[in-house]
């Protein structure tokens, strides 16, 4: 499935002929910003690296939550995140000084270190990126790709809201807490194969339910 088939089971799940285009996307575009609060999964993550020689560095535009910060010296530093207050107090207690950054925190679109680099350093950053929105010129990512039901179950919920179905609602809204669900499991146990850790399960929207088939 790709983008436009998406947006035509949308209309045919809906039995909504009269939805325009532009609403449709409306329901897709809250359906993504739904699965970048929730899924966290091996392939949204993304390795950049970038020169840095202050305390601040930007964010890449499609970061969503970092996964390790390392300095690229010999040998290399792995950085530690603190919060905002930490890394302030730090740096009023250390007078400022330059050197090789042991701390990071993230605020607003930044990564804040301390101390500050004593000259150029390569900063490495590995996070969870934003999933690629669907529209006219990206008509795919992996997500409507491995998991198509998922996509449509999401944008079917924010149709429905939009539409007012409080019928229909709870029976995909459980759906795709489902899918939600067995995604992110599967995500974990990828992560997680091959040692003893123990995964903690998580929830969406309430307890998993049977997952009930929907037709017109």
């Amino acid at each position: 499935m790709n983008y436009l088939d998406l947006r035509t089971q949308i209309s045919g799940y809906l039995n909504r002929s009269d939805l325009s285009n532009e609403q449709l996307d409306v329901f897709i575009d809250n359906a993504e910003a739904e699965f970048n609060s929730i899924i966290r999964h091996r392939k949204m993550i993304k390795r950049v690296t970038a020169d840095i020689d202050s305390h601040f560095t930007r964010l890449p535009s499609d970061f969503l939550e970092a996964t390790n910060l390392q300095l690229n010296t010999n040998p290399a530093v792995l950085l530690r995140q603190a919060s905002a207050e930490t890394i302030d107090a730090t740096r009023i207690a250390n007078g400022d000084v330059t050197g090789t950054p042991e701390f990071y925190a993230i605020i607003g679109d930044t990564i804040e270190v301390v101390p500050r680099p004593s000259g150029t350093m390569t900063l490495e950053i590995s996070y969870y990126s934003k999933l690629p929105a669907l529209d006219q010129t990206t008509t795919t990512n992996w997500l409507i790709e491995d998991y198509p039901n998922i996509y449509l179950y999401g944008a079917m919920k924010h149709g429905l809201i939009f539409l007012m179905d409080d019928e229909r609602l709870p029976v995909i809204a459980g759906n795709l807490a489902v899918d939600l669900e067995r995604l992110n499991t599967e995500a974990d146990r990828a992560n997680f194969s091959g040692n003893s850790l123990t995964m903690k399960r998580r929830i969406y929207g309430g307890r998993p339910r049977r997952r009930v088939v929907v037709t017109g």
